[in-house]
């Protein structure tokens, strides 16, 4: 029984012996076979690996030093790249940007003609009258202007000045029979012929300069003699006009005078911004008249007059366009300083004066294409600092000041 028992149980164990024989093999059939590494690095999951026998492709040829993509010149071809790369581009875009204009200049129309009008009270100091101020009745100064520009550069204008004034003197000193000097007249100022460049730095910022000659029209004589004194009140009506105009434009109104004067200044006129500085130095030099000589009174020594005036300007503006250029409020300021040209041992009246003109201008256009219109302003002509033309008298008061009114009309063309 104990030899039997042992051999049945031996006799189980050899069938399931043979099914895991038979079933091994068939379980490793169905795993996925993992995929031989390339011996050059390896394929990629998936890839199937080239036919055995199959020709290997040529390997590449060394780079060449110097070669495209190796850090030398890039070759030429229709893939080049053109022009800087990268940050080197944008840098020169930014550059490029910076140096091209904000548009086309946009020049102002060629021709001008306008009439500057003052109109001024108060009173100044005259040398030839040394008692005291003279008052200056309602006293009008008028330039008429015209001008063209050639050539989109060369610009020549042309000015002239007249004006009317009521003036009366002080008392002449004791022991002169005759009245104080009351005047009433008409006085013609210069003609003055302007030569001005029109320089263009950038885009709407502009180099003003200029030159311009004052023929020596200008009417009466400070130092007129005892038969004709109607010259000297012309000489004093001329003076009037410079005083009420704030002592900008003297070699306009100096009687007998030829005046040089030559000017500068820049602009920016980008809209609503209107923005101009500027000088000038007016040079007059005496070429007629009499000397003060002929025209002293009697006992009294008579004034010294300088054969050669000056007169520097320094002047800045400020305007802001709104509704297209319809109105534009804003300043003007200036300082006029030199001497004048007649002097006393005790009365001089030379020295600067400041003067603040605050007003409003407009620019109406007739046509479409805004190349004629109308030009006007509105402005207020204020001393407010210094004794230019009023110096102290005698007494140790200062009775000169004098303020105007400024209307100015013109077309552009």
């Amino acid at each position: 029984m104990k030899i039997a028992g042992r051999t049945s149980s031996r006799s189980g164990l050899l069938p399931l012996a043979a099914l895991l024989v038979c079933g091994a093999p068939a379980l490793a059939s169905a795993q996925p076979k993992p995929t031989e590494p390339d011996k050059q690095g390896g394929e990629e999951p998936g890839e199937t690996p080239p036919e055995p026998g199959a020709p290997e492709p040529p390997a590449l040829p060394p780079a060449e030093p110097g070669g495209w993509g190796v850090g030398g010149k890039e070759p030429e071809g229709k893939y080049t790249p053109k022009g800087k790369t990268g940050a080197l581009r944008e840098k020169e875009q930014e550059e490029e940007e910076a140096r091209a204009p904000e548009g086309p200049e946009q020049l102002t129309p060629p021709g001008y003609i306008y009439v500057d009008s003052v109109l001024g009270v108060g009173s100044m100091r005259v040398v030839v009258q040394p008692n005291g101020p003279t008052e200056l009745f309602p006293t009008g100064s008028f330039v008429i202007a015209t001008g063209y520009r050639f050539a989109k550069m060369w610009g020549v204008g042309v000015r002239f000045g007249i004006g009317s004034a009521a003036v009366d003197g002080p008392d002449e000193a004791p022991g002169v029979t005759r009245d104080h000097d009351a005047y009433k007249r008409i006085a013609t100022g210069g003609l003055e012929l302007s030569f001005n460049p029109y320089i263009t730095l950038q885009p709407n910022l502009h180099l003003p300069i200029g030159v311009a000659f004052t023929m020596p029209t200008q009417a009466g004589d400070m130092f007129a003699d005892i038969d004709n004194l109607a010259d000297r009140g012309t000489a004093i009506v001329n003076q009037a006009q410079t005083e009420v105009r704030g002592w900008e434009d003297r070699a306009l109104f100096l009687p007998k005078r030829f005046g040089f004067t030559p000017s500068v200044g820049v602009r920016y006129d980008k809209a609503p911004l209107e923005i101009e500085g500027s000088t000038k130095l007016e040079l007059a030099a005496k070429v007629a008249g009499n000397e003060p000589e002929d025209g002293a009174v009697a006992g009294q020594r008579p004034p010294v007059e300088a054969n050669f005036v000056v007169n520097w300007v320094l002047s800045g503006s400020f305007y802001y366009h709104l509704f297209d250029g319809y109105l534009a409020p804003g300043a003007r300021v200036w300082v006029a300083a030199g001497g004048m040209p007649e002097s006393s041992e005790s009365q001089r009246y030379g020295g600067a004066q400041f003067v603040l003109e605050p007003g409003v201008k407009t620019s109406v256009p007739f046509t479409e294409d805004k190349s004629v219109g109308l030009n006007a302003g509105l402005a207020w002509v204020l001393p407010f600092s210094g004794s230019r033309g009023g110096a102290q008298a005698v007494s140790g008061e200062n009775h000169s000041f004098a303020w105007g009114f400024r209307i100015r009309t013109g077309l552009f063309f």
